[in-house]
């Protein structure tokens, strides 16, 4: 029998490893390094010791010779008419033709396993053969009682002889073997051993299979089987298995992060495991974090079960903030210091890390004040730090002073609503944080035709859901802001009520939202207690989703406005209806702080006034286009059948059914952690955005575009200049930086490696 890994990758060769020298010998091209000296023969001796104590162990199926077999012998089977009957899709009769056949056996299951093992499409090992059909079509005759007079035939040694041809071909005829012969009972007694022996034997694949199957997860540690296929980049494996088994899950996750803390050693645990085929050289606990936070989230881990894995998250979360600080210039400066204290907290080493960070964007002064508002010591601060505080010490000079505490900033007395074709005052803006003012604004809004909404909340930064703060509610006279950090003070009974009058009562009321299914989970992840009532909820109208399809409707949005490619979702839809920029610089706010500044309360105000004036606005092109699209209205229950938890690890839908997931992104059909566990990109950025854009623009011919190209691209040049573009070549002993200056005197595209790769502008006049 072929083994399953014989399409298998060669073994990865390990990166040297200062606590073993010898391993440099391994991954060194000593045909060209080598020097012939009398001691020249002793560097093959000492690289083939090398590769034998770094190869991975022999393995030999023990486990599949241990298996008794059964010798049984049936008559011959219509094998031809069930070909026929299956390819012209005559499945009734298919299924009558087995039906005759195995109700006529003295025992029906050695006979199915006769007839599976002698189909011909049984070699195909595939989920469509006629094969799997087979099996398939027992399991249901099994199941409607049409053999329960055959289930007494079913002992140890019929399921002992399923369990040997479920295993073959790759155990693809596991899972329905498994149901069909009932192997699941007494799976511990008579498998058990089976799987030990494919552990002991590094059949780590076999072994989670067969164990997921027979639902055997609680005989293994973790350690005996997940973290080996994490190790080996099996991530699908490792979803398989874990798949109702909670305990299993939590032990994973737990495991993950003690491998996350920064004193374990992973390589050494790695390499001291022995695992074959291990991705030793992308296994990194970057990537080790990422999966843990991910199955943590999938599984709904308490976050403070794993330290380890928040504290790198929310080390993540200050540099992604100091990105959108320095890099994307897109975070209020206020906003930004309140996000960076709830990320730190009171961690320490949080704490210092920060200052690191600082130190990392060449901002020394801010770096000092943080320093002095956490009152770090001299031991906990980098070198950069300690000099610049000498230096200030020893000067004049003096930090400048950031915004610490909450007094009004220079914004306070400006409105977003002004320059816009919104006429909403400050005096229309209600806040409701107590009993009597949500009472009274519940009395208005039941009188309300129509109202938007929208909810707020504090970014992730803690490494912890964020619960909804805001809930805004909009008519086309004021705004009403309820406290939902109030609310959720209330008893339980009261919130209900708060929610039953707010979505179900009033059900002829239209309730306008963008992206209302991302408010429907914040709010769930808030009071999960509302599933139910937020089932009932009617006339509810997503502008997202008219959105989407009114992006078809060639024509409808009026022309005139300049594209913004930066813009998207409710900014982009209100600027196509009216040629208006909404104000977004206070979208990340710790909207969890008290009391919220008027500037904030204007700008949430903004996000559910303008859905009301956008809904009119989609109304009125509607009937004066008189087109036949019409904005559809949907039910809670619509938005939240599709909360339905996804898969944790989506297949790559270019990969073929069988490819992997992977966890590093390497070999055929993986790549699950870069492309499903890595944070999202900018908005504006990425290939997507990138074609988005140039397809905006007017195409441009090969005549009118002018590029230089460094000594890196020479081919790329040529086969520019093969379609008529401008290409200007450097010589192999010119500078890289020449391409920037040649491109300076003319509009072109610099391209290169580096720095050199860049846009340079015309000149003026």
């Amino acid at each position: 029998m072929s083994s399953p890994y014989d399409d298998e990758e060669e073994e990865q060769e390990f990166e040297p490893d200062e606590e073993n020298p010898r391993k440099v010998l391994y991954s060194s091209d000593f045909s060209q390094n080598a020097t012939k000296t009398e001691s020249s023969s002793c560097w093959f001796d000492s690289l083939e010791q090398t590769r034998d104590s770094t190869r991975a162990p022999q393995r030999t199926r023990k486990w599949e010779k241990s298996i008794p077999r059964m010798t049984y012998c049936y008559e011959s089977f219509k094998y031809s008419t069930l070909k026929n009957y299956f390819h012209t899709k005559q499945f009734d009769a298919a299924e009558e033709l087995l039906r005759a056949f195995y109700s006529s056996q003295n025992n029906p299951f050695l006979a199915i396993l006769h007839v599976v093992v002698n189909e011909p499409s049984f070699h195909e090992a595939k989920k469509n053969s006629i094969a799997y059909f087979i099996i398939r079509q027992f399991d249901k005759a099994l199941r409607s009682g049409e053999c329960n007079q055959s289930i007494a035939l079913l002992d140890d040694s019929v399921k002992t002889e399923a369990f040997r041809i479920g295993l073959l071909k790759n155990c693809v005829y596991l899972d329905p073997i498994v149901s069909a012969f009932d192997l699941q009972v007494n799976a511990e007694r008579l498998f058990k051993h089976y799987v030990d022996m494919m552990i002991e034997d590094h059949f780590y694949k076999e072994a989670c299979l067969v164990a997921a199957a027979l639902g055997l997860q609680h005989c293994f540690s973790v350690r005996q089987i997940v973290i080996p296929l994490i190790y080996q980049d099996r991530i699908n494996l490792v979803e398989k298995y874990l798949h109702n088994s909670p305990q299993q899950q939590l032990e994973t996750v737990k495991t993950l992060d003690e491998m996350c803390d920064r004193s374990f050693n992973l390589r050494r645990e790695v390499l001291s495991t022995q695992v074959p085929f291990a991705k030793t050289q992308q296994l990194y606990k970057k990537n080790l974090c990422k999966l843990g936070a991910k199955l943590a989230k999938t599984y709904d881990i308490d976050p403070d079960l794993c330290p380890n894995i928040l504290l790198e998250k929310q080390l993540g979360t200050i540099r992604f903030l100091f990105h959108k600080r320095y890099s994307d210039n897109s975070i209020e400066n206020e906003n930004w210091i309140d996000l960076i204290k709830v990320a730190v907290g009171t961690s320490r080493f949080l704490q210092r890390q920060l200052i690191e960070v600082f130190v990392e964007f060449n901002d020394l002064e801010s770096g000092l004040k943080w320093t002095e508002y956490y009152k770090l010591s001299e031991e906990d601060l980098p070198v950069e730090v300690r000099r610049a505080k000498q230096l200030f010490n020893s000067s004049e000079t003096t930090v400048t002073e950031e915004i610490w505490d909450d007094a009004p900033s220079q914004d306070e007395a400006t409105n977003p609503f002004d320059g816009t074709p919104f006429p909403l005052k400050k005096e229309q803006v209600v806040w409701a944080d107590s009993k009597e003012t949500m009472e009274n604004a519940l009395r208005r809004i039941q009188q309300m035709d129509v109202f938007g909404i929208d909810m707020e909340w504090r970014p992730e930064v803690t490494g912890k859901a964020s619960p909804v703060s805001i809930i805004q509610v909009s008519s086309k006279s004021e705004v009403i802001i309820f406290d939902a950090l109030r609310l959720k003070e209330l008893p339980e009974d009261e919130i209900k009520k708060f929610f039953l009058r707010l979505f179900v009562e009033n059900k002829t009321c239209v309730k306008l939202g963008y992206g209302l299914l991302n408010d429907f989970r914040q709010l769930l992840k808030t009071f999960p207690f509302l599933e139910e009532l937020l089932h009932k909820a009617g006339n509810i109208v997503d502008l997202q989703t008219v959105h989407d399809k009114l992006r078809q409707i060639e024509g409808f949005f009026p022309a005139g406005h300049p594209p913004v490619p930066q813009l998207k979702g409710l900014a982009e839809l209100t600027y196509l209806c009216f040629g208006v920029l909404l104000d977004k610089t206070e979208q990340m706010s710790d909207w969890e702080k008290r009391p919220l500044k008027q500037v904030k309360l204007l700008y949430a105000a903004l996000d559910a006034f303008v859905l009301l004036r956008v809904h009119d606005f989609i109304e009125g092109r509607i009937s004066e286009m008189q087109t036949a699209f019409r904005i559809g209205h949907k039910t809670g229950r619509d938005f939240l059948k599709s909360r339905a938890r996804k898969k944790p690890f989506p297949v790559n839908p270019r990969a073929s059914s069988g490819a992997a997931s992977s966890l590093y992104g390497r070999g055929r059909g993986r790549g699950f952690l870069r492309s499903a566990v890595e944070e999202p990109q900018p908005a504006g950025r990425g290939r997507a955005a990138m074609l988005q854009r140039h397809t905006e623009e007017p195409p441009m011919k090969p005549a009118e575009l002018s590029v230089v190209c460094d000594t890196m691209l020479q081919g790329l040049g040529r086969q520019l200049r093969n379609c008529g573009v401008d290409v200007r070549m450097l010589d192999s002993y010119d500078d890289h930086d020449l391409a920037v200056k040649v491109s300076s005197s003319s509009a072109s595209v610099t391209r290169g490696r580096g720095k050199t790769q860049q846009y340079v502008p015309p000149p003026d006049g």
